[in-house]
């Protein structure tokens, strides 16, 4: 409708009532929230409608004459120009792109049809370009994209966190049942007592942890704390006791006992107990095991 009006008013000097007509086209084009410019075929503006200028804080008689690219950003320079030869390869069709432009309080996304516009003759004369505003579009699609993207961190974060859970639950469960299966072959069963208590006791640490899943869900980041690095791995190295001797295990420290590092203790453990039981998984036949 708009670019009808633009054409009648282009035409309009044929008619008897040309001033009427005049005035009745230029009142539609100029008070249409619309962006309507228009430019030679070289891209240099000739028409700028004044709901363009206002919402770029522009005059006419700032950029009338001066090529269209300056009211454009630099990294879409290549997109419009692709756009207005595709213009020249199709004369007779329109041709929409996505175009960025600087604004005081900000950066205004744009759509843009654009046509050429012929003369009697069929000759091409200048650019009809008619646009409007997608910012709050393109801000919400944005807004989405970054919604999806933390969703996407925090399943990813969930996933890792079931399978440490998992491993770990199931290093210490294996380990009780080993305590409870030779448990009568112990002459203490205090010693048994003891034993399944370490495990237990480290078990329902771990389910503990269960609770940070809720941080993951709130956070994309994990929560760090200061640990013990002897009295945490020595903690995890007691509750799989019965695993270790089995394998005939010796395990020695090369670090001091007040040594602390940051870090996330659940996934801590699991780094720790996955170290220690695939050391025990895959040591050698030949001979005892070593840590």
């Amino acid at each position: 409708m708009i670019e009808k009006d633009i054409l009648d008013l282009e035409n309009s000097g044929n008619n008897k009532h040309s001033q009427n007509d005049d005035a009745y086209f230029r009142s539609i084009i100029e008070n249409n929230s619309f962006y309507i410019i228009k430019t030679d075929l070289e891209g240099n503006y000739s028409y700028l409608n004044p709901f363009f200028c206002k919402m770029l804080s522009v005059t006419p008689e700032e950029y009338l004459g001066k090529n269209s690219l300056s009211l454009i950003m630099p990294e879409d320079h290549t997109i419009c120009i692709e756009t207005v030869a595709l213009c020249f390869a199709e004369p007779d069709q329109s041709h929409w792109v996505i175009l960025r432009k600087p604004v005081p309080n900000g950066v205004l996304f744009t759509q843009w049809e654009f046509k050429i516009l012929k003369d009697e003759s069929g000759n091409p004369v200048e650019f009809l370009c008619l646009g409007h505003d997608i910012t709050p579009l393109i801000l919400k699609q944005e807004e989405l994209r970054n919604m999806v993207d933390v969703a996407a961190e925090q399943n990813k974060r969930l996933v890792n966190f079931t399978y440490i859970i998992s491993h770990n639950i199931r290093s210490h469960v294996a380990n009780i049942l080993g305590i409870l299966n030779i448990s009568q072959e112990l002459a203490n069963h205090e010693m048994a007592l003891g034993l399944i208590q370490e495990s237990t006791t480290s078990l329902n640490e771990i389910l503990s942890n269960l609770n940070e899943i809720i941080s993951i869900q709130a956070h994309t980041s994990l929560p760090i704390v200061e640990i013990n690095v002897f009295e945490q791995i020595n903690r995890i190295v007691q509750s799989i006791q019965i695993l270790l001797n089995k394998a005939g295990t010796e395990i020695e420290y090369r670090f001091e006992k007040d040594e602390v590092m940051q870090t996330n203790p659940a996934y801590f453990e699991s780094i720790m107990l996955n170290l220690i039981t695939n050391a025990v998984k895959y040591k050698s036949a030949d001979r005892a095991l070593q840590i």
